[in-house]
């Protein structure tokens, strides 16, 4: 595999695990739901989740 092809495929790859953990933190996405190995609480949908607010 050349040098090339290895710097984009990584950066596609640490690109969908930021895109997942993004998703996971901020926007209520929980991978072991989606995949069927844990059931929606409804007490999880009501709870508010916060963020990162960068401050400058």
């Amino acid at each position: 595999m050349s040098g090339l092809k290895k710097v984009v495929l990584g950066t596609l790859l640490a690109t969908a695990v930021l895109a997942l953990t993004h998703a996971w933190l901020n926007l209520g996405f929980d991978p072991l739901q989606f995949v069927g190995l844990k059931k929606k609480a409804v007490a999880e949908e009501a709870r508010f989740r916060v963020g990162f607010l960068p401050v400058t």
